[in-house]
Protein backbone atom coordinates (compact mmCIF):
# COMPACT_ATOMS: atom_id res chain seq x y z
CA UNK A 1 0.00 0.00 0.00
CA UNK A 2 1.20 3.24 -1.17
CA UNK A 3 1.74 5.60 2.00
CA UNK A 4 1.04 9.07 2.91
CA UNK A 5 3.71 10.97 1.66
CA UNK A 6 3.50 8.98 -1.91
CA UNK A 7 -0.40 9.65 -2.29
CA UNK A 8 0.51 13.38 -1.73
CA UNK A 9 2.77 13.74 -4.27
CA UNK A 10 0.95 11.48 -6.78
CA UNK A 11 -2.21 14.24 -5.98
CA UNK A 12 0.60 16.90 -6.89
CA UNK A 13 1.68 15.21 -9.94
CA UNK A 14 -1.52 14.44 -11.25
CA UNK A 15 -3.02 17.98 -10.37
CA UNK A 16 -0.08 19.48 -12.47
CA UNK A 17 -1.38 17.03 -15.60
CA UNK A 18 -5.24 17.65 -15.33
CA UNK A 19 -4.12 21.15 -15.01
CA UNK A 20 -2.47 21.61 -18.15
CA UNK A 21 -4.71 19.13 -20.32
CA UNK A 22 -7.17 21.59 -19.06
CA UNK A 23 -4.99 24.86 -20.07
CA UNK A 24 -3.62 23.53 -23.50
CA UNK A 25 -6.36 22.24 -25.18
CA UNK A 26 -4.64 20.17 -27.72
CA UNK A 27 -2.69 18.04 -25.68
CA UNK A 28 -3.76 14.78 -24.88
CA UNK A 29 -3.09 12.53 -21.23
CA UNK A 30 -0.93 10.17 -22.57
CA UNK A 31 1.78 13.46 -23.63
CA UNK A 32 0.57 15.44 -20.46
CA UNK A 33 2.39 12.37 -18.41
CA UNK A 34 5.17 12.15 -20.53
CA UNK A 35 5.73 15.61 -20.09
CA UNK A 36 5.67 15.52 -16.28
CA UNK A 37 7.17 11.97 -16.37
CA UNK A 38 10.76 13.24 -15.69
CA UNK A 39 10.01 14.15 -12.30
CA UNK A 40 9.27 11.16 -11.28
CA UNK A 41 10.12 7.76 -12.07
CA UNK A 42 7.58 6.13 -13.97
CA UNK A 43 8.00 2.94 -12.73
CA UNK A 44 7.26 3.69 -9.52
CA UNK A 45 4.17 3.86 -6.89
CA UNK A 46 3.45 7.63 -6.78
CA UNK A 47 3.54 7.63 -10.94
CA UNK A 48 1.07 4.86 -11.16
CA UNK A 49 -1.30 6.54 -8.58
CA UNK A 50 -1.16 9.82 -10.24
CA UNK A 51 -1.96 8.03 -13.64
CA UNK A 52 -5.24 6.45 -11.56
CA UNK A 53 -6.19 8.95 -10.69
CA UNK A 54 -5.97 11.16 -14.17
CA UNK A 55 -7.54 8.45 -16.34
CA UNK A 56 -9.76 7.99 -13.66
CA UNK A 57 -11.00 11.65 -13.67
CA UNK A 58 -10.86 11.96 -17.19
CA UNK A 59 -13.29 8.88 -18.08
CA UNK A 60 -15.45 9.89 -15.82
CA UNK A 61 -14.99 14.03 -15.96
CA UNK A 62 -18.99 14.58 -16.88
CA UNK A 63 -20.50 12.23 -13.98
CA UNK A 64 -17.83 13.90 -11.80
CA UNK A 65 -18.57 17.15 -12.70
CA UNK A 66 -22.24 16.47 -12.14
CA UNK A 67 -21.59 15.72 -8.91
CA UNK A 68 -19.97 19.11 -8.11
CA UNK A 69 -22.29 21.39 -9.72
CA UNK A 70 -25.24 19.51 -7.85
CA UNK A 71 -23.81 20.83 -4.55
CA UNK A 72 -21.90 24.27 -5.45
CA UNK A 73 -24.46 26.42 -4.77
CA UNK A 74 -24.26 29.33 -6.75
CA UNK A 75 -21.29 28.59 -8.54
CA UNK A 76 -21.05 27.25 -11.94
CA UNK A 77 -17.89 25.08 -13.03
CA UNK A 78 -17.26 27.43 -15.76
CA UNK A 79 -16.75 30.31 -12.80
CA UNK A 80 -14.02 28.26 -10.73
CA UNK A 81 -10.70 28.57 -11.12
CA UNK A 82 -9.34 25.43 -12.83
CA UNK A 83 -6.75 24.66 -10.28
CA UNK A 84 -9.96 24.29 -7.83
CA UNK A 85 -11.41 22.50 -10.52
CA UNK A 86 -9.73 19.87 -10.67
CA UNK A 87 -8.61 19.32 -6.90
CA UNK A 88 -12.32 18.84 -6.76
CA UNK A 89 -12.47 16.35 -9.80
CA UNK A 90 -9.23 13.92 -8.13
CA UNK A 91 -11.21 14.13 -4.85
CA UNK A 92 -14.62 13.13 -6.03
CA UNK A 93 -13.10 10.65 -8.18
CA UNK A 94 -10.98 9.37 -4.84
CA UNK A 95 -14.45 9.10 -2.91
CA UNK A 96 -16.74 7.96 -5.57
CA UNK A 97 -14.70 5.56 -7.46
CA UNK A 98 -12.07 4.25 -5.71
CA UNK A 99 -13.63 1.81 -3.71
CA UNK A 100 -12.77 3.54 -0.81
CA UNK A 101 -9.22 2.78 -0.63
CA UNK A 102 -8.89 5.74 0.80
CA UNK A 103 -10.84 6.98 3.62
CA UNK A 104 -12.99 9.83 2.42
CA UNK A 105 -12.27 12.18 5.36
CA UNK A 106 -8.40 11.44 4.58
CA UNK A 107 -9.07 12.22 0.55
CA UNK A 108 -10.81 15.82 1.46
CA UNK A 109 -8.39 16.42 3.45
CA UNK A 110 -5.46 15.96 0.82
CA UNK A 111 -7.68 18.08 -1.53
CA UNK A 112 -8.09 21.33 1.38
CA UNK A 113 -4.24 20.57 1.86
CA UNK A 114 -3.76 20.82 -2.13
CA UNK A 115 -6.00 24.01 -2.04
CA UNK A 116 -3.83 25.67 0.13
CA UNK A 117 -0.65 24.81 -1.43
CA UNK A 118 -1.92 25.67 -5.23
CA UNK A 119 -4.51 28.37 -4.94
CA UNK A 120 -6.20 30.68 -3.29
CA UNK A 121 -6.87 31.58 0.49
CA UNK A 122 -10.27 30.89 0.06
CA UNK A 123 -10.17 28.07 -1.75
CA UNK A 124 -9.84 25.68 1.00
CA UNK A 125 -12.99 26.46 2.97
CA UNK A 126 -14.81 26.28 -1.32
CA UNK A 127 -13.52 23.26 -1.55
CA UNK A 128 -13.47 21.56 2.16
CA UNK A 129 -17.47 22.62 1.98
CA UNK A 130 -18.39 21.24 -1.52
CA UNK A 131 -16.72 17.86 -0.65
CA UNK A 132 -18.06 17.76 2.90
CA UNK A 133 -21.81 17.59 1.34
CA UNK A 134 -20.95 15.28 -1.34
CA UNK A 135 -19.47 13.16 1.60
CA UNK A 136 -22.44 13.15 3.52
CA UNK A 137 -24.73 12.50 0.79
CA UNK A 138 -22.84 9.26 -0.20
Amino acid sequence: MINLTKRHQAREFALQVLFQTEFVKDIDIKNSLDYFKGAIDSSNEVYKFAEFLVRGVSGKTSEIDKHIQSYSQNWSLSRMALVDLNILRMAVFEMLYSNNEVPPKATINEAVELAKQYSTQDSSAFINGILDQIFKNM
